[in-house]
């Protein structure tokens, strides 16, 4: 009888469509009974190599216990990994043994690796997901790049509005410490609208003069991004 292990990798860069609940939910439909290993946030480039990654601790060894009798199963081809080479090495290890290989988006089973058509057809997915990685790396470091040289913030948005920083210079005055100081200036946490205390650390930074306000954030961040937009509408500096 043919056990299966299902595979789930969810890198940074993924859209919602391969999201870790709709990649186990596509798995167990094709087997509610399958074993599902997950590797979230980790990227396609390292997942085989990372001794860390679900696919080394688990997968692995997993199907290396009894590979003639063991199937592969992961949502799409990709999932694997995007490193050509080892995405390459890694599905002849599946098959060359007896193992198979099952992409649930496609309904394909991979069982041969040197079958010419399987081989040909394994080859040319490899190199279209590694060619896709590097063209998604690309474009990413072309947007940064403008970002940065429109000067457009990144990074967080501050907590602390003017009004706060002030406070808490005002309670720094009257002797109070940082952490006194964070629990009476206390600010919103995002993923749940809680009030909580202003961290020590932050309090600190505010008092050496390295933190900026909110409101501070937004002007910049307005003025660069209008400077953006001048730039695209005008084809120069934005300055004309």
């Amino acid at each position: 009888m043919t056990k299966r292990i299902g595979y789930i990798r969810l890198s940074r860069d993924d859209g919602k469509s391969m999201s870790v609940e709709n990649q186990r939910k596509a798995l167990l439909a094709y087997d509610p009974k399958m074993t599902i290993f997950v590797d979230k946030g980790v990227s396609g480039s390292t997942n085989l190599t990372d001794p860390e990654s679900a696919w080394s601790k688990k997968v692995r060894p997993l199907f290396q216990q009894d590979p003639a009798n063991t199937q592969i199963v992961v949502y799409t081809y990709d999932r694997i990994g995007r490193k050509k080479g080892k995405v390459l090495s890694e599905v002849e290890d599946i098959l060359d043994p007896g193992g198979t290989l099952h992409v649930i988006r496609e309904n394909k089973t991979f069982t041969h690796a040197r079958e010419a058509s399987q081989s040909i057809e394994i080859t040319f997915r490899s190199m279209v997901d590694e060619n896709y990685r590097e063209e998604v790396v690309k474009k990413t470091q072309r947007a940064l790049d403008a970002l940065k040289e429109a000067e457009v913030p990144l990074g967080r948005k501050p907590s602390l509005t003017e009004k706060q920083i002030k406070q808490i210079k005002e309670l720094h005055k009257l002797g109070l410490g940082y952490t006194a100081i964070g629990k009476a200036v206390r600010t919103v946490r995002k993923k749940d609208g809680a009030l909580i205390a202003t961290a020590p650390r932050t309090v600190k930074k505010v008092l050496e003069g390295q933190y900026e306000s909110r409101e501070a954030y937004e002007q910049r961040d307005l003025a660069a991004r209008q400077r953006m937009a001048a730039r695209s509408i005008l084809g120069g500096d934005g300055d004309e």
